[in-house]
């Protein structure tokens, strides 16, 4: 007997929408209902995929939670990078000010470093130098003459080193709130996509006591009859490419396949058969990684939930770049 269960994957229940939508649009009314409507089925699916926008960009358009909550991720992935690159540079500018100082205070450490801030017994610079920075643009406020304004390619001032400690304390600032605005982003994709599936799981309980277990409607409302096998169909529509040369990656992606909660993704030798690399994933795409270079490889997936596991979907091949 099929499950009806809801899925958890994000493309499965953006997949099952339209077709609800659809279906209730149909036979709504003959089906008595009431509560899951087609507008309140749709508002569920505009929050999380969005909505384009209308006549000459009237109304705008309105991203999904899912394209928000992306946004939001790849905004903090910047931000990190934006703060690795300032502390890059605050510390190429740490390593001048201590080629300025160690003809006053030592090649090495010693005591004297320590009114430089270097208190630990070494000359080490941290990967993020902000307190370093702090520290000389007080020795330099407090020494102007052990200044050096015309270094090339960067000036030794006390007014450079604060302007690199206010960049790394920037970076820092945006870094902690694009991770804040993540995660309030994620959140509320999660929220939505909880709220769909609860409104897939009331139209499935509301149409119910109408439907024999063979109807064709359970169809038509993106269910399945609960007289069919449960175990999910074969997938279909794999799509493999191959990385950037030199990557020794494929990227792979698939349609959901029906009642699917997990995929089996397994690639091959082409000559042989041997197996190259096998991963168990829940959404429609995969990244598979350190394969062999320069192999012809075959790709199949197989669709899986807790019933068992159809067999795999006809294998495309391609080489390993």
């Amino acid at each position: 007997m099929a499950d009806n269960s809801i899925s958890e994957v994000y493309e499965v229940v953006v997949d099952q929408l339209p077709t609800a939508i659809a279906g209730v649009i149909k036979y709504g009314t003959v089906l008595n209902i009431l509560h899951y409507t087609a507008p309140f089925l749709q508002a569920r699916l505009d929050a999380l995929v969005g909505k384009p926008a209308g006549p000459n960009g009237v109304p705008p358009a309105e991203p999904g939670l899912k394209s928000i909550w992306n946004d939001a991720d790849a905004e903090h992935t910047n931000k990190n990078r934006a703060l690795v690159a300032v502390c890059r540079d605050g510390r190429a500018l740490v390593f001048a000010c201590l080629g300025v100082l160690k003809p006053r205070l030592g090649q090495r450490w010693n005591t004297l470093w320590q009114t430089a801030g270097f208190l630990g017994g070494s000359l080490a610079v941290p990967d993020n130098p902000l307190a370093l920075l702090q520290q000389f643009r007080a020795y330099f406020a407090k020494h102007p003459t052990h200044e050096v304004p015309t270094l090339e390619p960067l000036a030794v001032t006390a007014a450079a080193c604060e302007a690199a400690a206010q960049a790394i304390i920037a970076a820092q600032n945006a870094v902690s709130q694009s991770e804040a605005d993540a995660a309030t982003a994620h959140k509320n994709y999660l929220d939505g996509l909880a709220a769909a599936r609860a409104a897939l799981g009331g139209l499935r309980d509301e149409a119910a006591p109408a439907l024999e277990d063979d109807d064709p409607r359970w169809l038509a409302l993106s269910f399945h009859r609960p007289c069919d096998p449960a175990t999910p169909p074969v997938p279909t529509g794999l799509k493999v490419k191959a990385g950037a040369p030199g990557s020794l990656l494929l990227v792979l992606k698939w349609m959901a396949s029906a009642r699917a909660t997990s995929y089996r993704v397994r690639v091959a030798r082409a000559s042989d058969g041997t197996f190259l690399a096998e991963i168990i994933c829940e959404d429609c795409t995969a990244v598979l990684e350190n394969l062999p270079a320069g192999v012809e490889v075959i790709v199949t997936v197989a669709a899986r939930n807790v019933t068992g596991e159809s067999r795999e979907c006809d294998g495309v091949r391609v080489t390993v770049i």
